[in-house]
């Protein structure tokens, strides 16, 4: 039953295509790899004000900076393990661990930092809208699909569906690229459903009837 559930947990996850386009004749300045960090990044805050609509503008301005240096300061702890990681030769396992577990815990103290930070001024619901923005939304889609597909869960389950859906954008949240922050969701989803399948519940048949549901709508868009 474990594996079944292993097989069908990451049916509701889509991927993200770029598609390459000819370059034109004219040649053009080219970016590098900071110049496009800091314009990825400056669009994603702007998203983020769009989404707090803060009135005052010095406000809005500094959470706005807080915003950026997060991502800054969260790129470099991601790196920093990464050229630590070229740098092992030797791929022991005990070295790459501690690598790992370092970056982790830098990483954590960046974010715990930046919520810190924007707690001086704003207040749970606008902090909880950033945290969002940054992963997505998957923990409200994700909390509303789960009460859809599993309408019977009692109020503990329920409860301890959402403190999985929290951890996970927690976790998301210090993740390094867009796959890997759906990745901690992916994984995730397979300890609610081996969970879930271990309380009763037939959730084959119900991933299967949301993805069934989801591909009903997309038709009629």
């Amino acid at each position: 039953m474990i594996r079944v559930v292993c097989a069908v947990a990451c049916v509701l996850l889509s991927s993200v295509f770029l598609h390459a386009q000819t370059p034109p004749l004219t040649a053009t300045p080219v970016e590098n790899d900071a110049a496009v960090f800091e314009r990825r990044i400056g669009g994603r805050a702007d998203k983020i004000m769009e989404r707090l609509s803060l009135t005052d503008a010095t406000l809005a301005r500094d959470v706005r900076n807080r915003v950026l240096k997060f991502y800054r300061d969260l790129h470099a702890a991601h790196a920093d393990r990464d050229q630590q990681l070229i740098a092992l030769a030797s791929g022991d396992p005990h070295q790459i661990n501690r690598v790992n577990f370092n970056a982790d815990k830098h990483a954590h103290q960046v974010y715990g930092e930046f919520v810190g930070a924007l707690a001086r001024d704003l207040d749970d619901t606008q902090i909880e809208a950033i945290k969002d923005w940054m992963t997505f939304d998957l923990q409200s889609l994700s909390v509303d699909e789960y009460r859809r597909m599993f309408p019977t869960m009692t109020a503990r389950q329920q409860a301890q569906i959402l403190a999985w859906i929290t951890a996970a954008r927690e976790a998301a949240v210090i993740a390094g690229s867009a796959e890997t922050k759906l990745d901690v969701y992916r994984v995730n989803k397979l300890r609610m459903h081996a969970y879930l399948s271990a309380q009763g519940f037939d959730v084959e048949t119900a991933v299967k009837a949301e993805a069934a549901r989801k591909a009903a709508l997309k038709k009629l868009e």
